[in-house]
């Protein structure tokens, strides 16, 4: 199946990878997810906020109500553990309570500045959470340090100074390596980044430390994904559904596991995953193709008729029925077929070399010799590109060699993926001339198409 094609619909905060025609977009698993599937990063709407606070405030008058008189059951130093672990749990109203009553007691001034700081940066009021966190971050206590490093480096992030933001996550994990939130922020960092063998180490670390969690296997089956690495991908999208079978990226998940199950040519297996997804043109071509395979070929056509009438340019629908028309030795329908397949997807070489073959049957010499001078190129690109992100994994540090993934990325149409890699190397060397050049073409480019 055509991995990546300007026809994409694309969705990591959470979801991507590239594949082609109508995938939805996850091209930015962590922008899908940033949106919605990584660590949250959306401040609460003014309104939200009011009303938080306000509940939080009659839940004071209430606990306030209900010991006039008596003695409270709970010790300052328990609900300060209360409001540390609700930090930790990205609960607001319980921060907000509790810190409301703890500010009443001097002995906890110094220590519920990085209550205070959670709160300020959970309204967006970045200034007043620098300053509470500036103070929190000198505290002795080890709890309060890794919590306040961890905000810290989500302040930054926010601001969009990553490079800092790193170095605090980092310590805040050196305090307390099981920080949740800290290893969310890497994961994400790091995926945005481009840095995928960090994003796999921290977004595993999530899956461990939080069982429910089902976008951290979302977000490293993309990865394994786009790697190449079906297997893994494979099991990183069976977990994320097994915790999660409804989430809003079920559909994007479900096309995905199919088509890494189809490059293994598990066509049974992909047949059944397919079957749990709505219909749009790109399930029908997945399901078409598996039902080729399965020698059941008239409902295979009336899979791949179906994507056509949906949109015409549906890849793998177009490609398939080429090669239908072929094996019927329908030439003449095959050859308009795979030309207007050609036509859509230029840089797709597996269309083209099917197109080189009707030529030949049909004995359309000068139209097979000049297909191949720019097929063999398309091969070779293809190949090369394969080879280089399993070579990337084992050297992480290497720029050109990222720079080279990005450049073959975009001559095989897969724009997202090259972004991507061209973003990579930028923040790896932000001098890089050449990456960031062809980052802007590719971006002006993908501004004009409607």
């Amino acid at each position: 199946m055509n991995d990546d094609s300007q026809h994409d619909q694309p969705d990591l905060e959470q979801e991507g990878v590239e594949d082609v025609q109508q995938e939805p977009d996850d091209s930015d698993p962590i922008q899908q997810q940033d949106d919605q599937d990584a660590p949250s990063q959306q401040g609460s709407s003014s309104s939200a906020l009011f009303v938080g606070l306000g509940i939080a405030l009659l839940l004071v008058v209430a606990v306030t109500s209900l010991y006039l008189g008596g003695r409270d059951p709970l010790s300052p130093d328990e609900r300060f553990e209360m409001a540390m672990e609700a930090v930790r749990e990205r609960n607001a109203l319980v921060v907000v309570t509790q810190t409301r009553l703890l500010e009443k007691m001097p002995a906890f001034e110094d220590r519920i500045h990085v209550l205070k700081g959670y709160i300020s940066l959970y309204i967006d009021d970045f200034p007043t959470a620098e300053l509470e966190l500036r103070e929190a971050i000198d505290n002795e206590d080890t709890a309060i340090k890794a919590a306040s490093n961890a905000l810290v480096g989500e302040l930054l992030h926010k601001n969009g100074d990553d490079e800092r933001a790193i170095d605090f996550l980092i310590d805040s994990l050196q305090y307390d390596p099981n920080y949740l939130n800290a290893h969310r922020f890497l994961g994400s960092i790091y995926f945005n980044s481009g840095l995928m063998q960090d994003a796999v180490r921290h977004f595993s670390q999530v899956a461990l430390l939080a069982p429910d969690d089902a976008r951290s296997h979302r977000v490293m089956g993309m990865i394994h994904r786009d790697f190449e690495q079906y297997l893994q991908a494979i099991d990183n999208y069976n977990e994320s559904l097994k915790r999660d079978p409804y989430q809003p990226t079920r559909e994007a998940i479900l096309m995905e596991l199919a088509d890494s199950q189809i490059h293994l040519l598990d066509y049974e297996a992909a047949f059944i995953t397919l079957a749990l997804a709505l219909d749009s043109p790109k399930i029908h071509g997945l399901r078409a193709d598996c039902l080729r395979h399965a020698e059941r070929l008239e409902e295979a056509w009336g899979e791949l008729n179906k994507a056509l009438e949906k949109d015409e340019t549906q890849f793998d629908a177009l490609l398939l029925k080429g090669i239908l028309q072929m094996e019927d030795d329908q030439l003449e329908d095959a050859r308009k077929t795979l030309e207007r397949a050609v036509y859509y997807y230029p840089r797709d070489d597996r269309c083209r070399y099917k197109l080189i073959e009707v030529y030949r049957e049909l004995g359309e010499t000068d139209l097979m010799e000049k297909n191949l001078k720019i097929y063999k190129p398309l091969r070779d690109q293809r190949r090369r590109f394969s080879e280089l992100n399993m070579e990337a994994i084992s050297k992480p540090n290497d720029v050109d060699l990222r720079y080279e993934l990005g450049f073959l990325a975009h001559a095989l149409d897969k724009d997202k993926i090259a972004m991507r890699w061209l973003q990579t190397v930028l923040n790896m060397d932000r001098s890089h001339e050449k990456a960031a050049q062809l980052l802007q073409e590719i971006m002006m480019q993908s501004n004009r198409r409607p």
